[in-house]
């Protein structure tokens, strides 16, 4: 397969819809392990449940999108063709598999303690719906957004972890963050000490 670029406008002229389907199948690819993924992290969340929903229900809204211009290819093939189409498609994928990592990380109690506080949290939930948002628009997808609702809906949740965090204790009356800092060492220590095993 050949592809002629133009980088003043198309990146490829006179191709096939296969051959274009060719190029774009890889990003779907991923973006379909993505959502998978992203399934089975919602499924299995601790804490921060309105955010996985929310998350969950956007991608598969993308994923959806992104089904219905594949199908629909042939009357889409002006933008498919583009530079400027494929390089947004590119960052929907990478947008896509940054919000699943997002997700992972905060959907469950020990990756949570990874950010410093529930500000922090729905800042990078915030940024990450923005860059959603905008690329959603440059695909040209009809697309859901988010409406303050659900950020207050996150900002519930956020505030329920964090109550949660400040009430859990330990059999010896100590914050769970001074018994996650110590788990912590110790982890550290064990890698260190099975490294010198070896």
């Amino acid at each position: 397969m050949s592809f002629e670029f133009d980088t003043k406008q198309d990146f490829m002229v006179n191709t096939s819809i296969s051959d274009v389907l060719a190029y774009y199948s890889p990003l779907m690819t991923s973006v379909k392990y993505s959502v998978n993924k992203m399934s089975k992290i919602h499924e299995n969340a601790e804490c921060n449940k309105e955010i996985c929903s929310i998350s969950m229900m956007l991608m598969k809204i993308a994923e959806s999108e992104m089904n219905l211009m594949m199908l629909n290819m042939d009357n889409n093939m002006k933008n498919f063709i583009k530079s400027s189409y494929y390089l947004s498609f590119k960052r929907f994928n990478i947008i896509i598999s940054n919000i699943k990592d997002y997700v992972k990380n905060i959907s469950a109690l020990r990756g949570y303690k990874k950010y410093i506080n529930a500000k922090e949290v729905k800042s990078k939930f915030v940024k990450l719906i923005n860059e959603y948002n905008k690329c959603i628009e440059n695909l040209q997808f009809t697309h859901f957004t988010i409406k303050a609702v659900y950020i207050e809906k996150v900002e519930k949740d956020l505030k329920n972890v964090e109550e949660t965090f400040q009430n859990i204790t330990c059999s010896d009356n100590r914050n769970i963050d001074d018994t996650v800092q110590e788990i912590s060492i110790i982890e550290k220590l064990v890698c260190v000490m099975v490294a010198d095993l070896y």
